[in-house]
């Protein structure tokens, strides 16, 4: 009993420390309980491919909302928290950077990966990938739209330059026709 309470603290530990809970805790409680049956988790626990699809679909779910959030910020023109939500995402896509290299191995040899794996783990790995995907397509498609957006109003602000050197030149063109030129120094002798 007292192992089982060792396990949990652990685990708790990890949870505390981390904000997630981390593989080697989980799979040690797991792995470790007499009688206890795992049903396909110690595959998950013991492959470091499948931790990080999962904490790469957690990458992805982050960077989904954030793009939410930026595609907020940049319909209400708030610049200050558009940088914010920017360097947020850059630390996910950083965090996604370190994760695709434990990953890149595996889907080099996607086919002979799976084969590897128990049906359980194997349909997860594929679904992983597949969720992943379509959040990366998602992600895109809205930095695609807020891209767009910021550059429709690149132009009207252009445009608005634009208008208002243009009318600027109109006036000075006014002044001086109805008022004539004004003398460019002054002559202090008169």
């Amino acid at each position: 009993m007292a192992e089982v309470d060792r396990r949990f603290w652990n685990l708790e530990m990890s949870i505390l420390c981390y904000g997630r809970l981390r593989p080697e805790f989980f799979g040690e409680l797991m792995l470790n309980i007499p009688g206890r049956k795992t049903y396909g988790i110690a595959t998950a626990i013991a492959d470091p491919t499948l931790n990080a699809l999962a904490e790469q679909l957690e990458c992805y779910k982050k960077l989904a909302r954030l793009a939410e959030v930026q595609h907020e910020h940049i319909q209400q023109n708030q610049v200050e928290e558009l940088l914010v939500v920017l360097e947020q995402r850059q630390v996910v896509l950083n965090q996604l950077a370190n994760l695709e290299a434990v990953i890149a191995p595996a889907k080099a040899k996607w086919p002979e990966y799976l084969s590897k794996l128990d049906s359980v783990s194997k349909t997860k790995a594929e679904s992983m990938l597949a969720q992943s995907r379509a959040l990366l397509e998602q992600i895109t498609t809205s930095d695609r739209n807020d891209s767009l957006v910021l550059q429709q109003r690149k132009l009207n602000i252009g445009r608005q330059i634009d208008q208002a050197s243009s009318a600027r030149q109109v006036n000075k063109n006014y002044a001086a026709a109805a008022y004539g030129q004004k003398p460019t120094s002054m002559d202090l002798k008169q």
